[in-house]
C-alpha cells in the first residue's frame, strides 16, 4: 500500500506510519528531547555513569564464556535429545503394534 502513496506522503511526519506505537513513542521521543534541552547537564550526567558501568562489565569475556559452554555441552545435548527421541518412538511403537 505504501507503494501507491506518492513521496511527499510517504515522508509527511503528519501521517500515520501504520504503526500502531509509532505516535506514542514519536511523543515520548518529543518530550525526552525537550527535557533534554531544559536540563542538559543533567541527562549528560546520567549518560557518562551509564556508559561507565557499561564499561566496567566485561561483555566480551561473558559472551565468550557462553560461547565456550555451547560448545562444549553441544554433544551432551544433543545425546540427550536423541534418547528421549529414541524413547518416545519406542513407547509409542510398542503401543501401535498389532498384538500376536
Amino acid at each position: 500500500m505504501d507503494e501507491l502513496k506518492n513521496p511527499e506522503e510517504r515522508n509527511d511526519p503528519e501521517k500515520s506510519s501504520g504503526w500502531p506505537f509509532s505516535k506514542e513513542l514519536t511523543e515520548a521521543c518529543e518530550q525526552l528531547e525537550e527535557r533534554t534541552r531544559q536540563r542538559p547537564r543533567r541527562y549528560l550526567l546520567v549518560a557518562l555513569v551509564v556508559g561507565y558501568f557499561l564499561q566496567l562489565v566485561p561483555f566480551r569475556s561473558l559472551l565468550m564464556v557462553i560461547l565456550k559452554l555451547c560448545i562444549i555441552l553441544r554433544r551432551p545435548v544433543l545425546l540427550l535429545v536423541c534418547a528421549f527421541q529414541l524413547v518416545k518412538y519406542v513407547g509409542v511403537g510398542s503401543h501401535s503394534g498389532a498384538r500376536v
